[in-house]
């Protein structure tokens, strides 16, 4: 078996010997041929990269430093991380108001030849790379054009409609979260206002300005405690409607205002382990009056405390347009082409052509030597079909 396997190897490299004028002729043909035809019958294309970087804009920005500083614990205040800022940045980018807009800029439709807008759509977006880079923590767009002015005009000009974008969901989200803020804070001054007057109300009617050390000290303790409470209650209404309810900002804060409930609870109990506390249940009438009046003061206050900072910075964003986006590098005309790759595609064509008139020729030529019976009978009925 090694023999005869040996003896197949020799003819086909006899065979190679015996043919090789007439397939190097052919290669070097074929490679003339399609290299002649890829230079004057397909138009080369251009890339042009711009780089940019995440802004902290992205990442809550002052309204996420500001929100760090009120928390009473860590609060994961990352905003954005660097993943999902380059979807972000990917899914404007690819977005149909963005390709088409940059479609009509250039007038892409009438260059692309394309019977229907989908289909220059379609053309466009293949040409358009925008991709996180390997190094650095930057991102990169990157736009194919048939120069490479064209190129760096559209790459560009995308990164403006990125930024454009960018700056026109913010400051829409900016605004709806005033709107939001502004309403919780006029209702906090509203229910301020009528703690302090109901308190005041209380003490001239029964004459009880202040309670003893032991009452006061339990009525401060509780009333503190439940005015954090109120305060993380509010913190994640806010982080639910700046981040959304299901982020894990919201997750947290709603994760420690039912601590502070629970330790509440326990501090009503008397299980807290530190300082001995007046039971609810023990105090007076008028003194529990007196402390639910007191304890509206002090929630109201608290919840002001805590908003009134994120609403003045909130309403300051809004009135802000500058640009979002840090570009490192704008787009420069390329000084070679991307594509065709000439010499590449007209040598794989070649090689590709080559082997399969190579099988053709070898397969012909066994057929042809061939005493196998089965092969002498198709010999035979294929003349005498054409007989």
């Amino acid at each position: 078996m090694v023999e005869e396997k040996n003896v197949d190897i020799l003819d086909f490299v006899i065979f190679l010997l015996r043919w090789k004028t007439v397939l190097l002729a052919f290669t070097v043909i074929v490679f003339a041929i399609s290299y002649t035809f890829i230079f004057f019958f397909i138009k080369p294309q251009y890339e042009s990269t711009a780089l940019i970087i995440p802004s902290t804009q992205m990442d809550g920005g002052e309204i996420g430093a500001l929100l760090k500083n009120f928390s009473g614990l860590p609060m994961m205040l990352s905003g954005l991380k660097k993943n999902s800022s380059a979807d972000f940045y990917k899914t404007i980018i690819y977005s149909r108001n963005t390709i088409d807009s940059v479609l009509d800029k250039f007038d892409l439709i009438s260059e692309y030849k394309a019977k229907t807008r989908e289909l220059a759509l379609n053309t466009l977006t293949s040409r358009i790379f925008a991709d996180e880079a390997k190094e650095g923590g930057g991102f990169l767009i990157t736009a194919r054009g048939s120069s490479p002015q064209q190129a760096a005009d559209i790459t560009n000009f995308i990164v403006q409609l990125l930024n454009k974008t960018i700056i026109r969901l913010n400051v829409q989200k900016t605004r709806d979260n005033r709107t939001f803020l502004e309403a919780r804070y006029n209702q906090l001054k509203q229910d301020l206002k009528t703690a302090e007057d109901s308190l005041r109300e209380f003490q001239h009617k029964t004459g009880l300005y202040e309670a003893n050390e032991i009452l006061r000290t339990s009525i401060d303790a509780y009333a503190r405690m439940e005015s954090e409470i109120a305060v993380k209650e509010i913190e994640s209404g806010v982080m639910g409607n700046i981040y959304g309810k299901s982020s894990p900002q919201a997750n947290q804060a709603d994760f420690l205002r039912k601590e502070y409930q629970n330790k509440f609870e326990e501090l009503k109990k008397g299980k807290s382990g530190g300082q001995i506390l007046v039971p609810l249940t023990s105090i007076p009438d008028k003194m529990l009056t007196y402390y639910r009046l007191y304890r509206n003061i002090k929630i109201n206050s608290s919840m002001m405390e805590y908003i009134l900072p994120i609403f003045e910075q909130i309403k300051f964003e809004e009135q802000k347009a500058i640009p979002i986006l840090q570009v490192i590098d704008n787009a420069v005309p390329s000084e070679k082409r991307a594509s065709p790759k000439r010499v590449v595609t007209s040598g794989g064509i070649s090689i590709i052509l080559l082997v399969m008139t190579i099988i053709f020729l070898y397969i012909r030529e066994k057929f042809q030597q061939s005493l196998n019976p089965k092969v002498l009978l198709i010999k035979n009925l294929t003349k005498f079909k054409n007989k």
